[in-house]
């Protein structure tokens, strides 16, 4: 048993490793774009976002927002291409984000 107590260790890069394998590397949120409703300096408006950034072990992704929302933390995988390819894709993003108009339901 003194021989097998030796190498529990390996179990922790184990668990890493299937962990990265399975989900991804871990990304944090450093920026994103959204449509502040005409009232972009008041934190308690609600926003609609259109596009995150990330920041993690792949370097720094642009993806477009999940539902109108960033999530904090996102895991992205080295072989999936989710990040937009070029400046050019990018911009016409923006362009469609800032053309799309979202109105509060009417009451009644």
């Amino acid at each position: 048993m003194k021989f097998a107590s030796l190498f529990s260790w390996v179990l922790v890069p184990a668990a890493l490793w299937a962990i990265f394998v399975i989900w991804g590397s871990p990304h944090v949120v450093l920026s994103y774009r959204f449509l502040d409703n005409g009232d972009r300096y008041n934190p308690l408006a609600e926003r609609y976002y259109t596009e995150c950034s990330y920041y993690g072990a792949l370097g720094a992704l642009t993806v477009p927002a999940e539902h109108g929302t960033c999530p904090w933390i996102r895991f992205f995988k080295a072989e999936r291409p989710q990040a937009i390819s070029s400046g050019a894709d990018a911009a016409r993003r923006r362009e469609i984000a800032s053309n799309t108009v979202i109105r509060a339901p009417e009451a009644g």
